[in-house]
């Protein structure tokens, strides 16, 4: 099968996460700047083939930070959450150039069911998502 043999490449990490956080952490002067210059970078940047974004509600946020207890995570609060999901839901509808997959993972528990790891896998890895926004919700 000639498809295993063709190379990918998988990050976690996206050129544009940089804007989206920039809004919600610069003074309005500079973020004007800031987002000048990503424009024309951005422009030139490579972009994916997919891009997928794990969604869960800030609840499910809160209660995962307090879990893992990460002492420099336990004061985020879930204003600020919800701030930065916004600018990526803002910055997903303006995207027409490449699939974009948003998985609303709220009610799945990956360590406690190692199925729904494997059916989360098999969602990203099905090909044939139409450029812009795609929604699947597991449960």
């Amino acid at each position: 099968n000639p498809e295993l043999f063709q190379s990918f490449t998988v990050a976690d990490y996206f050129f544009a996460k940089s804007a989206i956080f920039a809004q919600n952490t610069l003074k309005d002067d500079e973020y004007r700047l800031f987002r000048q210059i990503f424009d024309i970078v951005f422009e030139s940047m490579p972009k994916p083939d997919l891009y997928v974004y794990l969604h869960a509600d800030t609840d499910k946020l809160l209660q995962n930070i307090r879990h893992r207890g990460r002492s420099y995570e336990q004061n985020i609060p879930g204003e600020y959450l919800d701030k930065i999901k916004t600018g990526y839901f803002n910055f997903f509808k303006q995207i027409s150039a490449f699939p974009i997959l948003v998985i609303d993972i709220t009610k799945i528990d990956f360590v406690a069911d190692a199925d729904k790891y494997q059916e989360l896998k098999s969602a990203i890895f099905q090909s044939g998502y139409n450029s812009g926004m795609n929604r699947l919700i597991m449960g």
